[in-house]
């Protein structure tokens, strides 16, 4: 029996997570950046005569954060986030999937909103974004809110996929006890547990690690506007690859002896979060968000 399962995303919602377990769980077929759980189609030919047991349900993996959002353009100095249609994305992968796919279950994370703003906030400083959080949740609001509007991704493929076959699941569950998480996914796929040690990848950089990298981001950019474009664009990206994305930057750890409790102010107003009030109405009907839905609905 076999069968094709799509997982959406989010990002910084146990992504990597879930890609280590759809590659070593026996029941699973999946390549990174692969669609149907292959990359070619000779890789389809070789997996023709190694199929397991046709008993037991298999399933072929889809699995990219793009699927719930596309990133979209962004400047190669400063990361600037340049604002585009994400519902229409959001449509747009939903029907072509279901064109291609028409049959799959849907498995999508979500992770509270607080939390999932400041980790993508990390995420952003990451790639080599310059904005102080305050000006960057200000700065692209309006992508923020409709990244995290779960009830309308969530509501899409419902209404395309069947209700039955949408899977959804906190990323609280996962950092809470990651066996029952899987668990939960293995129960619904009918699949068998699988004993898998998860290991804990791309961590948030604290408001340290933000703090200097954010300073040194500005001095680059500024650095960059009187330097010929591909000087410049040679500088940024070196930045990115030895410092923003680098977690053992060894400047930045110097930077943080010598100049102890400088720190980003991370902290959102709860004004900000009161506008996602009608962005998570679904979770409560969900039985498996029980116990977390303070994380999705704090200002009701």
């Amino acid at each position: 029996m076999y069968k094709s399962l799509i997982h959406l995303g989010y990002g910084k919602a146990g992504t990597t997570f879930l890609h280590k377990w759809f590659q070593e769980h026996p029941q699973l077929v999946y390549r990174q950046f692969g669609i149907g759980g292959f990359t070619d189609i000779k890789e389809i030919y070789q997996y023709l005569y190694e199929l397991p047991d046709g008993h037991k349900p298999v399933y072929f993996v889809t699995s990219h954060e793009d699927l719930s959002f596309w990133k979209g353009p962004i400047g190669s100095i400063g990361a600037e986030l340049i604002a585009y249609s994400i519902k229409e994305h959001q449509q747009r992968v939903c029907n072509w999937l279901y064109a291609l796919m028409p049959n799959s279950v849907i498995l999508i994370i979500t992770r509270g909103f607080e939390t999932i703003i400041k980790s993508g906030y990390s995420q952003y400083v990451r790639i080599g974004g310059n904005l102080h959080f305050d000006v960057f949740i200000q700065g692209v609001k309006s992508l923020i809110l409709d990244f995290w509007d779960y009830d309308y991704l969530i509501g899409l493929y419902q209404d395309k996929f069947g209700k039955e076959n949408v899977i959804v699941l906190p990323y609280e569950l996962l950092e809470e006890n990651s066996i029952a998480f899987i668990r939960e996914i293995e129960e619904r796929l009918q699949i068998e547990h699988f004993e898998f040690k998860p290991q804990k990848v791309h961590p948030s950089y604290n408001s340290e690690h933000i703090y200097w990298r954010v300073k040194i981001a500005n001095y680059c950019v500024t650095l960059a506007k009187w330097l010929p474009p591909a000087v410049a664009q040679r500088l940024y990206q070196l930045y990115i690859a030895e410092i923003a994305n680098n977690s053992n930057s060894s400047l930045i750890n110097l930077l943080i002896r010598c100049y102890p409790n400088r720190k980003e102010q991370i902290a959102l107003p709860d004004s900000y979060i009161a506008e996602f009030k009608y962005k998570a109405k679904l979770l409560k009907a969900m039985p498996v968000y029980k116990h977390y839905l303070r994380y999705y609905l704090q200002c009701e």
